[in-house]
């Protein structure tokens, strides 16, 4: 990869964080969001579900379909990034 993947913040997207992505709009306008895991397979960053094991990669998140402008990394294991 030559560039690095952000969120919507400008956070660094890094193998294990947890991502919080934007799901639907319910009753209400109530906002739901799905949590995935970002993981490297074949040197690409995926989006996984948390639920499966082991974790397989789900959708990507390098093109314009990972929807990465509705992303936010919840938790790192560099918590640092998220101050």
């Amino acid at each position: 990869m030559s560039e690095p993947i952000k969120d919507k913040n400008g956070v660094t997207i890094e193998e294990f964080d947890v991502l919080k992505v934007f799901h639907f709009i319910g009753a209400r306008r109530k906002k739901h969001y799905m949590y995935k895991m970002a993981i490297l397979w074949e040197g690409k960053l995926y989006g996984a579900h948390l639920n499966s094991n082991p974790l397989k990669p789900a959708y990507p998140l390098w093109t314009k379909y990972g929807g990465l402008e509705n992303t936010e990394v919840v938790e790192s294991q560099n918590w640092e990034k998220l101050k």
